[in-house]
């Protein structure tokens, strides 16, 4: 793993760990570099992991699943007690949000599918909103909502 969308996404990962632990800040570039590197050391010193500054897939789901207890957390204090309505076309936080958890849930999940992190509603997010309003026994219009959201976040905190 040294390039690409997956470095990208760990490094998204650890940049917003890196506001909660004592990680490194590294700038997000898509390519593992030496401070992608001191990012996942300090990661894995702060999580008592075997210090070797590489990603394996153990580590992988690991900086996965507490990136997104953070961005749960996040969204508890911030923007669910606001309605919100997402529609194909729009983009927004909260919709790239959803496509991070709906990738985490991805790996559980064989009827969910990996998302593109774009943070726009395209037509692989709306369906991906309707597996999860079907999951949930909503109605399936493909509009990402609260309730939606709050749905999809009792899925994930079933696995904590």
């Amino acid at each position: 793993m040294d390039r690409g969308m997956p470095i990208l996404y760990m490094q998204q990962a650890l940049r917003k760990l890196s506001y909660y632990y004592p990680i490194f800040r590294v700038i997000p570039t898509g390519v593992y570099d030496k401070n992608t590197r001191l990012a996942v050391l300090d990661f894995q010193k702060y999580f008592n992991i075997i210090q070797t500054g590489r990603i394996n897939n153990e580590l992988y789901e690991k900086i996965d699943a507490e990136y997104i207890k953070v961005l749960i957390d996040e969204e508890k204090e911030n923007n669910l007690s606001k309605q919100f309505s997402f529609s194909e076309g729009e983009s927004g936080d909260i919709v790239g949000i959803f496509q991070i958890l709906n990738n985490f849930l991805s790996n559980s999940f064989t009827n969910i599918k990996l998302l593109e992190i774009n943070y726009l509603m395209d037509e692989y997010t709306v369906n991906a909103v309707k597996v999860i309003q079907t999951i949930l026994n909503i109605k399936d219009d493909g509009i990402l909502n609260n309730e939606v959201f709050i749905g999809l976040k009792s899925i994930i905190n079933g696995y904590f």
